[in-house]
């Protein structure tokens, strides 16, 4: 074989050669722009849903800064009052104290008082020897003195009633 046939057979191999290399070169690159065709659609979902994320966490902040400047307000004021004891006393057994105090957040008025259901009419407080109605203020206490004649052994109940129309309750046996 001569010079320029080996030359030519060389030149033969090199381009079938090429030729199968660019074949290659063409299946990888459709390869590849199909990859990156796929990543493309998976980054445009991605920013779909990142942006209906955001909408949501925006709506949230909206609601919670929405509730949080509806919640800024002061809480009602609560009426509250424990009575604590009956005092039965009196030489002729015609007194009872009543001790209460106001576990609320307001001033108590205490209008009435009731022994056994029956209203009373001389009701003092005892600290400053006027008649109901009595303020008391939030956590403080009173002592009322109510006039009543009682009996060794009974039961009594008093109901203490607020200018507000709420009713504070206790029940004792009077002494025998």
């Amino acid at each position: 074989m001569g010079k320029g046939r080996i030359a030519l057979a060389i030149c033969f191999c090199l381009i079938v050669a090429l030729a199968g290399f660019s074949g290659w070169l063409y299946v990888g690159a459709k390869g590849l722009e199909s990859k990156v065709s796929d990543l493309e659609s998976k980054t445009s979902s991605l920013e779909t849903q990142n942006a209906e994320l955001n909408e949501k966490v925006q709506n949230l902040t909206n609601w919670r800064d929405a509730f949080m400047d509806a919640s800024n307000f002061t809480f009602m004021a609560t009426e509250q009052l424990s009575i604590t004891n009956l005092e039965f006393t009196g030489a002729s057994k015609d007194t009872i104290y009543v001790t209460a105090n106001n576990t609320g957040t307001s001033p108590v008025t205490i209008n009435e008082a009731w022994v056994n259901n029956v209203k009373q009419t001389t009701v003092v407080n005892n600290a400053t020897s006027t008649a109901i109605p009595a303020t008391v203020d939030a956590n403080t206490g009173i002592v009322l003195k109510i006039t009543y004649t009682w009996a060794n052994g009974n039961n009594y109940q008093v109901k203490l009633v607020s200018s507000k129309g709420n009713q504070f309750m206790w029940n004792a046996i009077a002494p025998s």
